[in-house]
């Protein structure tokens, strides 16, 4: 088993059979997360969900915590953009470094 096949089973346990979405909604953050499950598989990335969202104590405020393996500036690009709304916000922390945060609206 690769270790992409454990990520997106980790994805698949969380989303789809663990919590449903909040008082029924259909949450932002499940979209994003299955979109990214989509994205590692058809681009051969490593893409590791970690926070409330894989430990299954999320509310309808949580962020997504997602790490992405790559050195490639051009597809880290089209993760970002390939999602259903645009970015209304793109930042980089400067310690620890290399630490990405993009807001969708």
């Amino acid at each position: 088993m690769s270790s992409l096949f454990v990520v997106m089973k980790k994805f698949k346990k969380t989303i789809v059979n663990g919590q449903k979405p909040v008082n029924g909604e259909d949450m932002i953050q499940h979209r994003f997360i299955e979109y990214s499950q989509r994205f590692a598989r058809d681009n051969k990335v490593y893409i590791w969900l970690s926070g409330s969202f894989l430990k299954g104590n999320f509310t309808k405020y949580s962020d997504v915590d997602l790490a992405v393996k790559t050195d490639d500036a051009a597809l880290v690009k089209k993760y970002i953009y390939g999602f259903e709304c645009d970015p209304v916000y793109i930042g980089r922390t400067e310690r620890p470094s290399g630490i990405l945060i993009v807001i969708y609206g």
